[in-house]
């Protein structure tokens, strides 16, 4: 019996639950919601998500993720949820534009961008989440 308990945990140490990179690619529209614009399909709670520079990205839908880090130039049009648990960042040339929703999910977000707030009283930050800002907030 204790070799079976053993030999379970065993497996179990082997098949642990990493992160997979979720790497955007655009190929159809700009939604977040399309499957076919990410490397892996619609990204998940188990993916670290990378938006490679030159990107447009409309954030449209509550989008569950690990993590996010968003590289070189890239605009992200933010009218959803973005939930996040890990650590994330957005790159000095990130402009994000935020017209409604919520930065939620407990993780760190380091914006080195600019964020800018659209005209609306709908934007939140929730669940523990911390925004660090090193960069310009409008």
């Amino acid at each position: 019996m204790k070799q079976l308990l053993f030999f379970c945990a065993l497996v179990l140490s082997v098949f642990s639950v990493h992160a997979q990179t979720n790497t955007w690619t655009g190929a159809v529209n700009q939604n977040w919601s399309t499957g076919g614009n990410w490397s892996l399909g619609l990204p998940t709670d188990t993916h670290d998500v990378v938006i490679p520079t030159g990107s447009t990205v409309n954030l449209n839908t509550t989008a569950a993720i690990n993590s996010i880090d968003v590289q070189g130039t890239v605009t992200i049009n933010m009218t959803g949820t973005l939930d996040f648990i890990a650590t994330s960042t957005f790159s000095s040339g990130t402009t994000f534009n935020w017209s409604t929703g919520t930065l939620t999910g407990g993780g760190t977000l380091t914006n080195n961008g600019t964020m800018i707030l659209l005209t609306s009283s709908n934007k939140s930050i929730a669940g523990g989440t911390v925004l660090n800002n090193a960069g310009t907030l409008n």
